[in-house]
């Protein structure tokens, strides 16, 4: 680094301070409200146009376009987001001696909005590969007895979290407590590109923001028990254990895979007491298949529901709050 560098950089030092956890977190906050209003005002528009039924079948496309057309008004123009001009802080490489350029704002609207799209649409299938692998485990047998039980073992508890692993759960939660502790990067993709958040002047002493320590300390705690849990499930147990943890760890893979019993009503005969009127599923708009129940007593498929509630927690019909966890699949 030059001398002229050197000081253009102190120079920024002295002159700006980056943005607090706080403040970081405030306007993440703030862009996640808009970008939501955003998506619902493009689902009522494709509601109108097209029908309940493409909104449904195409909602991941539709979150997918309202973030583009967010990021790309704001972000990628050069612009502020909304929730940073709320909390009046900027993007900057994190040497400090910059704004993003253009090809970096372009990366980084596509690591946010593309990327997770793309992952969420081949992780059925990786995830279906990966189980093969994992049963291979269990059909390679070995001479050694001990051998062949720590096989089995590793096998159930990759089962039992391969839906966290692959889903980046344990990265993100890492991730987080790391945040909380230093105040740098809550979203994980910033730390990838190195955007750090700035205040457009030097904060005084008596406006400093309180940091989150406490909670990235209870993340890791959380963090370490869970993974002393698995752990602990790799250790030779008794038979009873055994038969219990093959017992859940099949009973998992059931609801994962979805090898269960399948409702269907356009049998007559199936689930007799809902009436013909009320046997097809207002999303999909074909006779339901798994019919779900949600806390306000309206009918869907177990897929139409899940995925609408995973979009939006509510009840597509009434709009009361109904969250996946609290779902009743009938039987």
């Amino acid at each position: 680094m030059t001398s002229s560098e050197s000081a253009m950089k102190h120079s920024s030092e002295s002159v700006f301070s980056f943005a607090s956890a706080a403040d970081i977190i405030r306007s993440s906050q703030k862009d996640d409200y808009v970008e939501s209003v955003l998506n619902d005002k493009l689902s009522a528009v494709i509601r109108q146009v097209f029908g309940t039924r493409m909104l449904h079948k195409f909602s991941s496309e539709v979150s997918l376009l309202g973030g583009l057309m967010y990021l790309s008004l704001t972000t990628l123009t050069g612009s502020r987001t909304l929730g940073e001009e709320y909390c009046d802080i900027f993007l900057v490489n994190k040497d400090l001696d910059s704004l993003l350029g253009i090809r970096k704002r372009l990366g980084f609207v596509a690591s946010s909005t593309l990327f997770p799209y793309v992952l969420n649409r081949s992780l059925p299938t990786i995830r279906r590969k990966l189980r093969h692998e994992i049963d291979k485990l269990d059909q390679s047998r070995s001479s050694d007895p001990d051998k062949q039980q720590l096989r089995s073992r590793i096998r159930r508890v990759l089962l039992r979290n391969l839906q966290s692993l692959t889903s980046g759960d344990a990265v993100n939660v890492l991730h987080l407590a790391v945040f909380y502790f230093y105040g740098s990067y809550y979203h994980l993709v910033k730390r990838l590109w190195g955007i750090r958040y700035i205040f457009p002047r030097q904060l005084q002493e008596h406006e400093r923001r309180p940091g989150y320590e406490i909670l990235g300390l209870l993340l890791s705690v959380q963090l370490i028990v869970t993974l002393f849990r698995e752990l602990k499930l790799l250790l030779p147990e008794s038979p009873e254990d055994q038969n219990q943890a093959d017992a859940g760890t099949e009973k998992s893979i059931i609801e994962d895979v979805g090898t269960h019993v399948t409702i269907h009503l356009s049998d007559p005969e199936q689930l007799a007491f809902i009436p013909e009127s009320s046997r097809r599923c207002p999303l999909c708009l074909s006779y339901m298949t798994d019919p779900a129940t949600t806390p306000c007593g309206h009918l869907f498929c177990w897929s139409c529901i899940c995925e609408w509630c995973g979009e939006k927690p509510e009840c597509p019909l009434c709009r009361q709050p109904a969250k996946e966890q609290n779902l009743l699949l009938l039987k």
